[in-house]
């Protein structure tokens, strides 16, 4: 495998060596099955997003829209609330510091 302009000559040989390890060959052998696999008969795998899928996140937001309102009014409270929070300790330092 050729060596891509971007990555360094020293980062090449490492990464070369890494992929080269008994360690490694196994658990790209068992990656490889996994990815080959039927899972069940439901067909190859596929990223879900999570335990859900992303068709699945829109039907739910559809069907339950208030739900998913209130939780996303109850983050930004809560990330609101955690700046503010900072906002207040850095005032102590900077008065503290400043006395």
């Amino acid at each position: 495998m050729n060596r891509p302009t971007w990555i360094l000559p020293a980062v090449w040989s490492t990464l070369c060596d890494h992929w080269g390890t008994r360690e490694f060959k196994k658990k790209s052998i068992q990656a490889k099955k996994n990815r080959a696999s039927d899972r069940g008969g439901f067909g190859g795998s596929f990223h879900t997003c999570g335990s859900i899928t992303t068709s699945q996140h829109r039907a739910n937001m559809v069907k339950f829209p208030f739900f998913f309102f209130i939780l996303t009014f109850i983050y930004d409270s809560i990330v609101a609330m955690c700046v503010c929070v900072a906002v207040y300790k850095l005032k102590e330092c900077v008065n503290a510091y400043v006395k």
